[in-house]
């Protein structure tokens, strides 16, 4: 018998390692195929017996949803309207009435208030300032919006009163703006985006919350002064007996550079003693310059977007709850046909 050459000998080995490294890899892979099989026929046995249940709640268990529902509501609705609607607020006190009575006994006593207190305490204000209700002072508003411009009215010198507390500049040194919504102007509801605003005038109207439970009154005040003076504010509204909410606040530093390096001299000039110009007398003693700030002086232009928040209650929110189910499905909702598409192919 012929002995076989290194090359046979070495293409026999080679042949027989794959052999066995496919059968190793054939029945690794194998097991791995019978495991995911049994995965597979376990998670379908636990959706079937899942599928037996109903998930959907029947008339019974939605009656309990509703009964512990309104056990929930009337638990909480006192503890809402002791918080949200405090005994001390002014705003359920503030009705309807004469435009003219409402222009001479509440509008232009409480600007002339607003303007005395600031120049009382040397805040400046733009001249013929109205602090927002500059169109009255040519026209009446209607009978109806005399409420919601007192609710105004009365949140903007709240505002006022909290600034002018700070005692005047440095702490605050103007009052340039107040802007609020125009409720008492009607618009369509479709009018262009781009329609002129008044000077005074902020975009939209006071709403109501989704659910009915208070209406919000937007209003803007810009001024001047120190960064305490807007933590205070924001401090007294967080305390006031009314509700507010600060929806955003605007900062602008009126030093916009900082000190270069090569003014630090001139600002802390040195102060070691000036040399005597007599033979043996005394160095003359160095001038000492007063504090210096290099932050912390500067002027903070300020602008406050807050809502007055007006607690309509837990009641008000049931019924316009019940408002919303008893209004018509709109043309094409699912139920019935209107009359916009009655006969028509689907």
């Amino acid at each position: 018998m012929a002995k076989l050459s290194k090359f046979d000998t070495g293409m026999i080995i080679a042949f027989a390692v794959v052999i066995v490294l496919g059968i190793a890899g054939w029945w690794y892979t194998g097991s791995l195929v019978v495991e995911a099989k049994d995965r597979i026929v376990s998670s379908n046995s636990t959706l079937q017996n899942l599928a037996k249940f109903q998930f959907t709640p029947d008339d019974k268990n939605i009656a309990i949803l509703q009964a512990n529902t309104k056990a929930y509501n009337d638990a909480v609705a006192p503890v809402l309207e002791s918080k949200l609607a405090p005994p001390h607020s002014k705003l359920a006190a503030i009705k309807p009435m004469d435009p003219v009575s409402w222009k001479a006994n509440v509008l232009n006593p409480a600007l002339e208030r607003m303007r005395k207190a600031a120049k009382d305490n040397s805040i400046s204000i733009p001249d013929n300032f109205f602090f927002g209700f500059a169109r009255f002072q040519s026209a009446l508003p209607r009978d109806k919006d005399t409420e919601p411009l007192g609710k105004q009215l009365l949140a903007v010198e709240y505002a006022v009163n909290l600034l002018v507390a700070n005692g005047g500049p440095p702490a605050i040194r103007a009052i340039k703006s107040v802007r609020r919504t125009f409720d008492e102007v009607e618009r369509p509801v479709n009018a262009p985006s781009t329609t002129a605003l008044a000077p005074e005038e902020i975009t939209g109207t006071s709403v109501i919350s989704g659910d009915g439970l208070y209406r919000a009154y937007p209003l803007e005040v810009t001024f001047t002064g120190r960064i305490d003076t807007m933590r205070k504010l924001l401090d007294g509204l967080a305390s006031a007996p009314e509700v507010f909410a600060v929806r955003w606040v605007s900062i602008r530093n009126n030093k916009k550079d900082s000190p270069k390096l090569s003014d630090l001299n001139q600002m802390f000039p040195s102060t070691n003693p000036s040399p005597s110009t007599f033979p043996g007398a005394p160095a003359a003693p160095a001038k000492v310059p007063g504090p210096q700030f290099l932050f912390g002086d500067e002027d903070i232009d300020f602008v406050i977007r807050f809502d007055l928040i007006e607690w309509l209650g837990v009641k008000n929110m049931m019924a316009h709850l019940e408002e919303q189910k008893s209004r018509p499905a709109p043309p094409g909702a699912k139920g019935k046909p209107s009359a916009a598409n009655k006969g028509s192919k689907p």
